[in-house]
C-alpha cells in the first residue's frame, strides 16, 4: 500500500472536502482518503491501482493537483 500527500488547488471550504473524499473513496483500489483545507492537501492510501488514476480524478472535479515545482495557483 502507498500512501501519498497531494498538494490542490481550489479546496476552500468543508464542503469541498466532502467533495473529494466521496469521489476518491468510490475509486477501488483507495483505502483511506483525509482532506486538509487549511493545507489544501489531499493524503491518500491505495493499493493496486496507478496514481495518475487519483489526479485525473482530482481533475475532473476541480481541484487540480499543484506542481510541486510550480506552488503558486
Amino acid at each position: 500500500m502507498k500512501t501519498e500527500e497531494i498538494l490542490v488547488a481550489n479546496v476552500e471550504c468543508n464542503s469541498c472536502a466532502r467533495t473529494i473524499i466521496s469521489v476518491l473513496s468510490a475509486i477501488k483500489g483507495i483505502t483511506k482518503v483525509d482532506v486538509s483545507v487549511e493545507k489544501g492537501q489531499v493524503k491518500v492510501s491505495y493499493k493496486d491501482i496507478e496514481r495518475k488514476s487519483i489526479t485525473e480524478a482530482l481533475n475532473s472535479i476541480g481541484y487540480p493537483e499543484i506542481s510541486k515545482t510550480n506552488t503558486s495557483v
